[in-house]
C-alpha cells in the first residue's frame, strides 16, 4: 500500500480547542468513509494553533493517540485508535506532530501529517530511524513503513496467522524487531524482505503477551510481558533468551537509560523499576503517587539535577516525575495534564531538547513540557528525600 498526497487544508489562526477538535474530527470522518468505500485514503495535512495549559502546550489529533516516537525536536510520531471521537470505530491512524512556529513565538502554530491504515489495523507502537517511520498494525497483523521525506507508505504482511503484532524496534543495521503475540519475537529485513520468526523456549514466560520492545544492541533485545509479571531478553548473537521476574505487577512501558539499563512502569502496582543484575531482586523499585496509578509509558533521560524518569500514569489522568541517584529516589512528583478533565495518558517520549511529550487516548491530545519545571507547574503529589 503506498498513500501521497500534497493537499494542505488550514484552520483559521487563533480557534478554540473544542472547534480544533470538531474540524480535525470532519477531516477523520471524510477518511473513515473513503475507507468504508475502498478508496486509498491520502496523506492529509492539517494546520491548527496549540492550546496554552498552564505549563503544557496541547495538540489536538484525530483519534487517541496511543504511543509515540520522536523524530527531532518538535516532530513526534504517534500512533492512534480505530474510535475516533464520536465513539464510531473505523480506521486506525499513524501520524505526525510538526511544529511550524518559529522558536519563542508565543503562538505555536503545528501540523498533523496523517495516514489511514485501514478499518480494523488497530495501529500501536513505532519507532524511528534511518529516515523512516516503522510501525506494527496490531489488528492487521502487518508492520508498516512511512519514508519521512515523501511520505509514502508500505505495509507488510506477516506470514505468522493472528501474529497481533505489538511494541517494535529498529536496530543500528536497520533490521526491524518486533513481538508476535503468538509467542515470538519477529524480524523483518527491509533489503530482502524476509521475515524471521524466534520462537519463545516452552514454559519460559506465563503468557505470550508482549507490550512494549527495545532494541538496547546487536546482543539485546528487551521486552514487557505484563501478563506474566517479567521482562525477557533475547540475544540474536546466540539465539538465547532469558526472562526477567519483576515479582511486580503486570511490567508494561519499557525505556532504556543511557548505560543500557531497563526501566519498567509496573502498571498493576503502581510502581518503576530499573534493572540491577546482581542484587538480591535483580530491580531497585521506586513507588509512583498511588499504588492504583496504573503507570504505562516511560522515558529517561539525564540532567545535572540527576536521572530524570517521567512516566504516564493512566488511572491519574496525570504523569509522574522521579528524580534518582543511583538507587536513591530524590524526588517524587504527580502532575495533572488538565485539572478537572478526565484523560487516558499512554506513551511518553523526551526530544533532543528535553522537551516531554505525552499521549492521552482519552482526550485526544498529546501534551507538550518542558524541563526544568516551571515553578508554577501544578503538583498533586510531591515528596523529595536528602
Amino acid at each position: 500500500m503506498s498513500l501521497h498526497s500534497s493537499r494542505l487544508f488550514t484552520l483559521p489562526a487563533r480557534a478554540a480547542s473544542r472547534r480544533t477538535r470538531q474540524w480535525l474530527a470532519g477531516l477523520w470522518t471524510l477518511a473513515l468513509i473513503a475507507g468504508q468505500f475502498g478508496v486509498a485514503v491520502p496523506t492529509a495535512h492539517a494546520e491548527a494553533t496549540a492550546i496554552q495549559r498552564g505549563a503544557y502546550t496541547e495538540y489536538a489529533v484525530p483519534n487517541g493517540p496511543r504511543n509515540l516516537a520522536v523524530e527531532a525536536p518538535g516532530v513526534v510520531w504517534f500512533t492512534a485508535s480505530d474510535v475516533d471521537p464520536n465513539g464510531v470505530v473505523g480506521e486506525g491512524v499513524v501520524g505526525a506532530i510538526v511544529r511550524v512556529s518559529p522558536p519563542g513565538d508565543p503562538v505555536v502554530r503545528y501540523r498533523v501529517d496523517y495516514f489511514g491504515m485501514g478499518r480494523g489495523s488497530e495501529p500501536y507502537d513505532l519507532d524511528v530511524r534511518g529516515g523512516a517511520v516503522w510501525f506494527t498494525l496490531r489488528g492487521a497483523g502487518q508492520i508498516g513503513r512511512i519514508d519521512i521525506a515523501t511520505r509514502d507508505v508500505q505495509v507488510y504482511p506477516i506470514p505468522t496467522p493472528a501474529s497481533r503484532p505489538t511494541g517494535i524496534g529498529i536496530a543500528a543495521d536497520g533490521q526491524v524487531w518486533f513481538a508476535e503475540n503468538t509467542g515470538a519475537l519477529g524480524k523483518f529485513d527491509p533489503a530482502s524482505g524476509v521475515f524471521t520468526r524466534y520462537a519463545f523456549p516452552a514454559g519460559l514466560f506465563n503468557a505470550p503477551y508482549v507490550e512494549q520492545l527495545r532494541v538496547q544492541n546487536a546482543r539485546n533485545i528487551w521486552f514487557t510481558l505484563p501478563e506474566s509479571n517479567a521482562v525477557g531478553n533475547f540475544n540474536p548473537i546466540t539465539g538465547q533468551f532469558f526472562v526477567v521476574p519483576t515479582g511486580e505487577q503486570a511490567p508494561t512501558g519499557l525505556a532504556l537509560d543511557d548505560a543500557g539499563r531497563p526501566w519498567v512502569t509496573a502498571r498493576g502496582s503502581g510502581a518503576v523499576g530499573r534493572y540491577a543484575p546482581g542484587t538480591v531482586s535483580q530491580w531497585a523499585w521506586f513507588s509512583a503517587s498511588a499504588p492504583d496509578s496504573a503507570p504505562t509509558g516511560i522515558t529517561t533521560f539525564n540532567t545535572p539535577e540527576g536521572r530524570e524518569v517521567w512516566f504516564a500514569e493512566s488511572n491519574l489522568a496525570a504523569v509522574g516525575r522521579l528524580v534518582t541517584t543511583g538507587f536513591r529516589l530524590d524526588r517524587r512528583e504527580t502532575l495533572p495534564l488538565a485539572i478537572g478533565e478526565p484523560g487516558r495518558p499512554w506513551g511518553v517520549v523526551v526530544d533532543g531538547e528535553q522537551h516531554i511529550w505525552i499521549a492521552d487516548m482519552e482526550r485526544n491530545v498529546i501534551y507538550e513540557t518542558v524541563v526544568p519545571i516551571p515553578r508554577y507547574f501544578p503538583v498533586i503529589g510531591k515528596s523529595s528525600v536528602s
